[in-house]
């Protein structure tokens, strides 16, 4: 599996992705209140594993965040995997396969996201959403 940095598209995060394929399932993952998508390490790598591009903003992690702010990066994270290929140019994601899901804070991020992206995405998760 392959990681990337979000900040080369001008978000700061970071992208799992397997070694290869092409038309892929996305997802964006929210971090939960006063965490980084560095927590997520493992989660991210697990979905990458089975084939899932998860790219994770790294914003809105200060004490007082805006879920609408983190919402957006979401959407913003799902249309830089949807974008471009990704690695070496052998990866690809679906535009017709994308998903947000989020943790705790997150989770509500994923709601709003979802919310603002009624026809484009095929999933919305929320694990512990909370304000």
């Amino acid at each position: 599996m392959l990681r990337g940095d979000l900040a080369f598209a001008g978000l700061p995060g970071v992208v799992y992705t397997p070694e290869s394929g092409m038309n892929l399932a996305g997802v964006a993952f929210g971090h939960d209140w006063l965490a980084g998508a560095e927590r997520y390490h493992g989660t991210l790598e697990h979905l990458a594993s089975w084939g899932i591009v998860a790219a994770a903003p790294n914003s809105e992690t200060g004490i007082a965040p805006s879920v609408l702010n983190l919402a957006f990066d979401l959407g913003t994270a799902l249309d830089i995997v949807a974008g471009v290929r990704l690695g070496t140019g052998k990866i690809s994601v679906h535009p017709s396969k994308l998903g947000v899901v989020g943790h705790g804070f997150g989770g509500s991020a994923a709601v709003f996201a979802a919310a603002g992206m009624p026809n484009r995405l095929k999933t919305a998760v929320a694990l512990f959403p909370s304000v």
